[in-house]
């Protein structure tokens, strides 16, 4: 206990100076600073291995505000959620506080080195500014590898969208019957994952619901698509291509973070989704067996109470990319579960350069199988007609079957299946405006334009909110490195000690 009126020669005989490694130098100065702020005690007489709330009443409460703070100073986002695990207060000393920091840094360097990015050994192009992180185990163990790497950026993009929507996020119907009963929107599996998730992160459960929810008008995404078999193609390659946009870029602007899944579930195949930080699945991608599915939202179709329960749409493209080696058992994997809204599919096939188009709304689904070309955008082309007309998807339609001279079927190129999905010009219009619009190909809301070329193993995709100022930039991935290669998995036994 710390004896009152005594003087600096009873603390220079019980306190022994702090004995730092140099490794850990700034973080203990950082926390004795803190204490000796709070306290008022001089910061030379602090000792490590002193219990803090036993000998300096600092509490365990301080001792969290310490954390806090540190965790500011040092843009370690997940420590806050992780001091549950130490016994804060009593005996804890400062130097059993250092140890789990020290700990927790150790195992951040394990979850940060899953974007391969940080691979030296990596297949991904120097310069490429979209996260690949490497999920592998369960659904919850691949939850929470995603929360520890992307925790700064998801609470990036959370943070912003509740700044803009304000007292909106209040009045949101569904995400009240999700926390009642997630599996009204979400499988097993999504829900496991996004307990590891919020887990990882150090938020509740229902924050990282309705963050994958994306239940706010401004999240619903307008897509173009296309796809052409080789032989179709005159010869050329296989190509499947998709923009895909969201309006929620208008509002949050930068703070979007964009990533690329290299997923590899414990009972499922690998697979590269394309993704937003903090979402378990996404609306385009592909897996080792070379079944690539892309995605568009049929705006012409109304909301009915009957289809707005079901599982939603990246959940259902995350389970066919982990479930599915062809178009027949992808459809199989779509036809087994409950849906949410009104989507398109595009399923390509590497294998045999078949390709299939589906469009449901709720239980309502129209298939088309055995493709050799299809082209589509943000309205129905098989579900009955509503008289409900997108002009600006209808725009962008027509746009492209010119781009492409799709009609006459001439050959596409992948310099002109990469310039279409960058085209700026406005039907409407009649000119390339100053600014992209909802009309023009590369809309406005653009998150980027990927190019699969899957019977090669290649796919192109531009940058989107990642790099603004190279957005028509192309980089070009290995998807034979990427969707073949031996994944490390990051167990939690290995990295939360």
């Amino acid at each position: 206990m710390i004896a009152s009126g005594t003087g600096s020669d009873y603390w220079s005989g019980k306190m022994s100076s702090p004995r730092l490694s140099s490794r850990r130098d700034a973080l203990a100065e950082a926390c004795v600073q803190f204490l000796s702020q709070k306290t008022g005690y001089p910061a030379r007489l602090f000792d490590l291995d002193a219990a803090l709330d036993d000998d300096y009443f600092i509490d365990g409460c301080m001792q969290i505000e310490m954390l806090i703070e540190v965790s500011k100073q040092f843009n370690l986002s997940s420590l806050v959620g992780l001091i549950k695990e130490l016994p804060l207060g009593g005996s804890c000393s400062l130097r059993q506080i250092l140890d789990f920091i020290q700990r927790k840094l150790s195992s951040e360097r394990t979850y940060q080195n899953l974007d391969l990015r940080q691979q030296s050994e990596s297949s991904i192009p120097d310069g490429f500014p979209i996260p690949v992180v490497e999920l592998s185990g369960t659904p919850y163990e691949m939850g929470f590898q995603h929360g520890r790497n992307q925790a700064a950026q998801t609470k990036q993009v959370t943070r912003k969208v509740a700044k803009v929507l304000g007292p909106r996020l209040f009045d949101i119907p569904e995400l009240n019957d999700a926390i009642s009963d997630p599996t009204i929107f979400f499988g097993e599996s999504e829900i496991e994952e996004i307990h590891g998730l919020a887990d990882a992160m150090g938020i509740s459960f229902p924050a990282a619901l309705g963050h994958n929810l994306g239940l706010y008008p401004e999240y619903i995404p307008g897509c173009s698509q296309f796809a052409i078999s080789e032989e179709a193609n005159r010869g050329g390659r296989m190509l499947h291509c998709v923009n895909e946009d969201s309006p929620i870029t208008m509002l949050i602007g930068s703070a979007m973070r964009r990533v690329l899944q290299l997923r590899n579930p414990k009972d499922g195949y690998r697979n590269l989704l394309y993704s937003i930080a903090g979402q378990v699945g996404g609306l385009n991608g592909i897996n080792e067996c070379g079944l690539t599915v892309s995605t568009t939202i049929l705006l012409d179709r109304p909301r009915h109470p009957e289809i707005s329960k079901g599982r939603i749409h990246p959940a259902i493209v995350k389970n066919i990319l982990e479930k599915a080696d062809s178009i027949e058992s992808a459809l199989a994997v779509f036809h087994d579960m409950d849906r949410n809204g009104a989507w398109s599919l595009c399923l390509s096939e590497a294998s045999t350069g078949r390709i299939c188009y589906l469009e449901y709304e709720g239980h309502d689904v129209f298939v088309r199988s055995n493709l050799s070309r299809l082209l589509s955008t943000n309205h129905s082309i098989m579900l009955p007609e509503t008289g409900n007309r997108i002009s600006h998807s209808e725009y962008r339609l027509q746009r492209l079957e010119d781009l492409l001279q799709w009609n006459e079927e001439e050959e596409v190129s992948l310099e002109l299946a990469q310039a279409s999905l960058r085209d700026r010009y406005d039907i409407q219009r009649e000119r390339i405006p100053n600014h992209p619009t909802k009309n023009t190909v590369r809309r406005n809301d653009n998150q980027g334009s990927l190019v699969f070329a899957p019977q090669e193993g290649r796919l192109f995709i531009t940058p989107g909110p990642m790099e603004p100022t190279r957005d028509d930039h192309y980089y070009e991935l290995d998807l034979n490195q990427l969707l073949l290669q031996t994944s490390k998995e990051a167990s939690l036994e290995e990295v939360v000690v």
